[in-house]
């Protein structure tokens, strides 16, 4: 029986995906792939950050981004490094379009995998401070409701690891009333939290 020709195949799918870079089937093949092939997890994880360079909505190239990153950083030497250069990605992939998930996702996941409760403080810190710099950024625009929520939920996760200070509390419920006047379809919610969120602190 012959042998397939896996560089064959991996030439054929990245044509695919030239074509269509979100095609989720091509790019599970591609997985697949890859898979039968020695050492392509660098080479696969440079063309992660082609494809989302290209367009940061390919939810496909983050969902392959998270799979390879922990094999990458395990033959890194310069871990750190690598970290600040998925934090650029990210904050350039938030700053194209502040409203598409896949950056917060992934965000969200790598926060997740960090060894340390520092780790995943300073990581959500940095993310904070990010999302201050975007919303004055966006200050004359119409508002989007993303980095709102995620600033709500980034105080909130510190808050469960570290103290808040009274000003990121009062920032946290003010944000959450701003939610509620421009996303009025999830306003219970945002009430919910207002109140929930007032108890734990002892505000009003």
């Amino acid at each position: 029986m012959p042998q397939a020709d896996w560089r064959r195949e991996l030439a054929l799918v990245a044509k695919l995906l030239s074509l269509d870079a979100r095609n989720f089937h091509g790019w599970d093949y591609r997985r697949f792939v890859v898979s039968k092939l020695e050492d392509m997890d660098v080479a696969e994880f440079a063309y992660t950050t082609e494809q989302i360079n290209k367009d940061c909505a390919n939810h496909s190239a983050w969902h392959n981004r998270s799979k390879l990153l922990p094999g990458v950083l395990a033959k890194s030497d310069q871990a750190a490094e690598m970290m600040r250069t998925e934090r650029d990605l990210i904050l350039n992939a938030v700053y194209t379009d502040p409203d598409d998930q896949n950056a917060w996702l992934y965000h969200e996941w790598l926060v997740s995998i960090q060894p340390s409760d520092e780790d995943r403080c300073r990581m959500l810190r940095d993310k904070v401070a990010a999302i201050r710099e975007l919303l004055e950024l966006e200050e004359d625009e119409a508002s989007s409701k993303r980095p709102l929520i995620e600033l709500v939920d980034a105080l909130a996760a510190i808050d469960g690891l570290e103290k808040v200070t009274d000003d990121e509390k009062k920032e946290c419920l003010e944000t959450l009333h701003k939610l509620k006047s421009i996303d009025t379809y999830h306003v219970g919610r945002y009430s919910d939290m207002i109140h929930m969120l007032s108890q734990r602190w002892g505000m009003q």
